[in-house]
């Protein structure tokens, strides 16, 4: 039993069919358009979820160093325990959080879509408006002419 006694199992398990067929809820995710647009929007928020060196433009992953312009910095790891085995209890991560508006439209990325996806559940735990930016880092960095901001 886990820490809930929710029952677990291991091995092969028996698959059921059913007639479910999954839905792409469009307003769960964010193109680089409608992050361009969302750096002006006072209704709107962007959370860069990569480390601090990298939104500082001391590191990159990419031939690019520095941040989407408006961005704020919450690395993804700021959002789970010191072992990085489940998420901080509700009141750390509203400390953690303290800094975003959750009524607004928050829009998280990192380098390529994965370790935001920790800041969405966080921002999603505490009730906030949030979506991804799956291009993230990788794609907006690599798109001659988008503005980048770094800081010192």
């Amino acid at each position: 039993m886990g820490e809930k006694n929710y029952s677990t199992q291991k091995g092969l398990q028996a698959v059921v069919a059913s007639d479910f067929y999954p839905a792409l809820q469009e307003e769960k995710l964010a193109t680089m358009l409608v992050v361009f647009a969302s750096m002006k929007n006072n209704n709107e928020s962007i959370i860069d979820a990569r480390a601090e060196v990298e939104y500082q433009g001391k590191e990159s992953q990419t031939s690019v160093y520095g941040h989407i312009p408006s961005a704020i910095s919450i690395p993804w790891y700021t959002n789970l325990t010191a072992d990085y085995s489940k998420f901080k209890p509700i009141a750390e991560l509203k400390e953690v959080y303290k800094a975003v508006d959750m009524k607004k439209m928050n829009t998280v990325y990192c380098n390529k879509g994965k370790e935001s996806a920790t800041n969405y559940v966080a921002l999603r735990m505490l009730g906030a408006n949030v979506r991804a930016y799956d291009g993230s880092w990788h794609e907006w960095s690599l798109q001659t002419g988008l503005p980048i901001s770094k800081t010192n």
